[in-house]
């Protein structure tokens, strides 16, 4: 859908971001339960649409004193909600994850390569490679560790 709207030469993409960013933030997202601009400010935004047909019914205004806690109310309830919706979320990818994983066995004497996790400062990471090697399997410490030789001969 965004492909449409940004030209063949892609030089236009920043001329359609805030519409598309407007669009993501008022998007329910399937984990949260909510939209960002929600989690944000505590309402919905108000949409184009909303100049045509007019704003939702709102409840009642009980004063003007109640507002805050009203809006502190309803931030509290979508946070815990958010929060709730987030932890099946993350059981559910887990549990996903979980049926594919299979760990991957190492004979001793096997040529593997070993990722490589820090960083160095000042170079630029983007162009770095993860991993070093190839090592030779020295012998297996645990379930999924192993002792790796120092030089890649």
């Amino acid at each position: 859908m965004i492909a449409k709207w940004v030209s063949s030469n892609q030089r236009d993409w920043d001329d359609k971001l805030p519409a598309v960013a407007f669009a993501y933030r008022t998007t329910v997202h399937e984990a949260t339960g909510f939209t960002p601009y929600f989690l944000m400010h505590g309402r919905e935004a108000r949409l184009p649409a909303n100049l045509m047909y007019g704003e939702p019914d709102e409840t009642a205004e009980e004063g003007q004193d109640s507002q805050p806690q009203r809006m502190l109310d309803t931030l509290h309830q979508a946070f815990e909600t958010a929060r709730t919706n987030l932890g099946k979320a993350a059981r559910h990818r887990k549990a996903h994850y979980d049926l594919q994983a299979h760990p991957t066995q190492f004979s001793v004497g096997t040529w593997v390569w070993c990722l490589v996790t820090w960083k160095n400062q000042g170079w630029y990471q983007k162009w770095r490679s993860l991993y070093e090697g190839p090592f030779k399997v020295l012998r297996q410490l645990g379930p999924v560790t192993y002792e790796i030789g120092c030089t890649n001969q």
